[in-house]
């Protein structure tokens, strides 16, 4: 058995994850991880970051071991849709601090000019 600082330090993994991982449930046993276990460890933690909520990860992971991938991938695209709309309203942000900034520039370049 490994205590959660053991196994943050030996996998390189951020040990704050592997804490939330292990209080929600997905995190159960803290043991030396074969390849099957470190490869779900690692995917765990790229959804995670990905922005996958909890309840996300565990439905995945519930595909998975039933062996359902078109779950799966029914799942990650609609995370995948969320992520690009998120990211479409940043980029909008994005492009009305920058006209913003464009506006600012050119009123102090005629201030400037007279």
């Amino acid at each position: 058995m490994l205590t959660i600082n053991e196994l943050s330090t030996r996998y390189k993994i951020d040990i704050n994850k592997l804490r939330i991982f292990e209080k929600n449930g997905l995190l159960t046993e803290l043991k030396e991880l074969d390849d099957r276990a470190l490869k779900e460890l690692s995917t765990m933690c790229t959804l995670y970051d990905s922005g996958l909520s909890i309840d996300d990860i565990r439905r995945f992971f519930v595909f998975y071991r039933k062996g359902e991938s078109a779950e799966q991938i029914n799942l990650l695209s609609l995370c995948r849709h969320d992520l690009l709309d998120e990211i479409h309203k940043k980029q909008r942000s994005l492009d009305s601090l920058d006209y913003i900034i464009y506006e600012i520039k050119k009123n102090n370049q005629i201030c400037k000019e007279e």
